[in-house]
């Protein structure tokens, strides 16, 4: 007797109720997303009040807290919103904060902050086929592995190694491309 079942039912089942579920739930995440980029550009200006009251020579990690703070910020806002010029401020106040975040000074959050440098750049390089920002990004990831190690931050320590693969990936490809146009 066939009562009409077919292998293929409970999967197709089981993808309509996670995709009626997804709908109802994607304006919240909408509204979310929102919320969390308008608290981003909040605290965009509020990092650039701070600056205003904070010496770079009274305190220097606090002024470098403050310079690269708001780059995760910026970079966050600019690959989410593709906008190269959030992207470029996000790599002035990653660079801004380096200078007092030395690698002989703070080694765990230079290296934290290379990575963070290494990841803007590579979405400009990605973002515009420029293979010199993403040597650059290659440059900051392996300063940053120069410090973050299995021993040193084990959990970091494999998202920098894709990080820099994925990069490295993307710039061969990016030379094979424009080797093959020439």
């Amino acid at each position: 007797m066939n009562i009409g079942y077919t292998p293929e039912q409970p999967s197709q089942i089981i993808g309509a109720a996670l995709a009626e579920r997804t709908g109802a739930h994607e304006a919240e995440i909408t509204d979310l997303s929102r919320k969390l980029d308008a608290s981003r550009q909040a605290a965009i200006g509020l990092y650039r009040a701070i600056l205003e009251n904070v010496s770079r020579a009274g305190d220097p990690l606090v002024w470098a807290a403050v310079q690269g703070n708001p780059g995760n910020a910026l970079r966050t806002l600019g690959q989410r919103e593709n906008d190269p010029e959030r992207l470029e401020a996000a790599v002035a106040a990653y660079r801004a904060a380096l200078e007092e975040w030395t690698r002989d000074r703070v080694p765990l959050q230079w290296a934290a902050t290379q990575d963070s440098l290494g990841t803007a750049l590579s979405t400009l390089g990605e973002r515009d086929g420029d293979t010199d920002k993403l040597e650059e990004a290659i440059a900051a990831f392996d300063a940053a592995l120069s410090v973050i190690t299995p021993e040193t931050a084990a959990h970091h320590f494999p998202v920098v190694q894709r990080n820099r693969a994925r990069v490295l990936a993307l710039l061969e490809d990016l030379r094979a491309t424009q080797a093959g146009a020439d």
